[in-house]
C-alpha cells in the first residue's frame, strides 16, 4: 500500500508539485492545469524522460522510474484527484 503524502488542512489537500516543488495549493488554476498533464505525461512514460528531468512521485515519494505499471497508475490516478480537488475549490 502506497504512502501518501498529502496532509489535509483546515479542508485544503497539501500535496508537493513534482515539477516546480512549490505546494499545489500556491498554484493558480493554470498552474495547476499545466503540472498536472506535465505529470502525468512524464509518469506514464519515465524512461522517455528519467535522463532529461527525473520526477519524484509526489504521493509515495520514490522516483517514477522505479514504479511498476500498477504502483505508476494507481500514483498517477491519486495524484489527478488531488489536483481536481484543488482545481474545483479555487
Amino acid at each position: 500500500m502506497l504512502k501518501h503524502w498529502i496532509v489535509i488542512y483546515n479542508g485544503m489537500i497539501k500535496t508537493p508539485c513534482p515539477l516546480c516543488n512549490k505546494e499545489m495549493n500556491e498554484h493558480n488554476k493554470s498552474q495547476i492545469e499545466k503540472c498536472l498533464w506535465k505529470f502525468v505525461r512524464e509518469a506514464k512514460n519515465p524512461v522517455a524522460y528519467a535522463s532529461i528531468n527525473p520526477i519524484k512521485c509526489p504521493e509515495c515519494e520514490k522516483q517514477m522510474l522505479d514504479h511498476t505499471v500498477s504502483e505508476a497508475n494507481e500514483c498517477v490516478n491519486q495524484f489527478i484527484a488531488d489536483a481536481y480537488f484543488l482545481f474545483n475549490s479555487k
